[in-house]
């Protein structure tokens, strides 16, 4: 069976592995507390991905065959980049060092071993390590030597240690901002705030003006129904206080406006001479719609005139003509007259209605 000295120096000499990696080996080996075996050597590199199944068991075939045949010099196999492996790191260095001397000392031929019974290649790599999973004692050399390497890439500035670097800085670093603006631009967006800010502006002084204008303006209605109200022009009055209370049906004072409206048409229904049946139905109709006008208690001083009036003229009437009706007529007067609600007590001519 092929000893694990000789496994290494076949691997060296097919250049499958460096010199300094078969010489840390070699060293693990012989410091090893307990033997190894070359198939567990072999099944370790496999497992690192340092040389594949087929090549061990070429490896350890070539090896039992060539026991058994005198040596014959052979010409030097490719290099290990033609096998697909990655070089390690320092590991080109030795190549060359290890390339010229043996350009300058002859290769020296191992002595040829005795004969040993040729065992097939599977079983060789099927056998395992006496001691417990076929490790090596110590540090594993593979992942030792690995281990060098990713920290000597790191050292050098590798681009893996570049890229961690670039991504843990990248954090801390503000994300560029877009393309500056053009003066252009610049002008363009002030432009726009100020142009924004004046149509505010605008639109605030249209509302004031359309206020003013609507505030003039009901004023001006109103002042004038009711300069014709207190001028006896009640049917322009009327008229105006109509158009009032339409154009500014919420405005304060619309509730006197209507009750100004039934006052002026009780003093057109009460002229001297009138009819005064008439005048008291037209009394009756209006009175009841300004009772229910919040400016109500502003017709007490003309209703306390007007009712007084239509009340006394109902009464001659009836002595004069005492029929049912006019008697009537001139009872209903008389209660619309003395009715508190309509003409408070301190407001009624108790002596005209006695």
């Amino acid at each position: 069976m092929i000893s694990p000295e000789r496994f290494l120096a076949l691997l060296e000499e097919k250049d499958l592995l460096s010199p300094r990696t078969v010489a840390g080996l070699r060293e693990q080996i012989a410091n090893s507390a307990e033997p190894m075996t070359a198939a567990a050597l072999a099944k370790r590199l496999i497992k690192h991905g340092r040389l594949t199944q087929s090549q061990a068991k070429r490896l350890l075939a070539e090896d039992s065959e060539a026991s058994s045949k005198p040596a014959v010099a052979k010409p030097k196999p490719k290099r290990s980049d033609d096998l697909g492996f990655a070089p390690i790191e320092g590991e080109a260095d030795d190549d060359r060092s290890g390339k010229s001397r043996q350009k300058k000392q002859p290769a020296q031929q191992q002595p040829a071993a005795k004969p040993a019974a040729r065992a097939p290649a599977g079983s060789l790599l099927d056998e395992e390590s006496p001691h417990s999973g076929g490790a090596l004692a110590g540090p594993e050399p593979l992942g030792g030597l690995m281990a060098d390497a990713a920290t000597a890439g790191a050292a050098a500035g590798s681009p893996l240690a570049a890229g961690a670097r670039k991504s843990f800085w990248s954090l801390f670093k503000r994300k560029p901002r877009g393309p500056k603006k053009t003066e252009e631009e610049k002008w363009g967006g002030g432009l726009m705030v100020m142009g924004g800010g004046a149509f505010v502006v605008f639109m605030l002084i249209i509302g004031v003006l359309i206020y003013a204008m609507n505030y003039t303006s009901s004023d001006k209605i109103f002042n004038a129904a009711d300069g014709d109200y207190r001028g006896g022009s009640y049917v322009q009055a009327i008229q105006k206080y109509h158009t009032f209370i339409d154009k500014f049906p919420s405005d304060d004072r619309a509730s006197l406006a209507r009750v100004r409206i039934g006052l002026a048409k009780l003093w057109q229904a009460t002229p001297n001479g009138a009819n005064w049946p008439a005048a008291l139905q037209v009394a009756q109709e209006e009175v009841d719609k300004m009772a229910r006008e919040n400016s109500f208690k502003e017709a007490h001083s003309d209703l306390a005139s007007l009712l007084t009036k239509i009340a006394e003229n109902l009464v001659a009437e009836a002595r004069k003509k005492p029929t049912a009706e006019l008697v009537a007529k001139a009872q209903q007067a008389l209660a619309m007259a003395e009715k508190p609600e309509y003409v408070p007590k301190e407001l009624r001519p108790e002596s005209k209605l006695s």
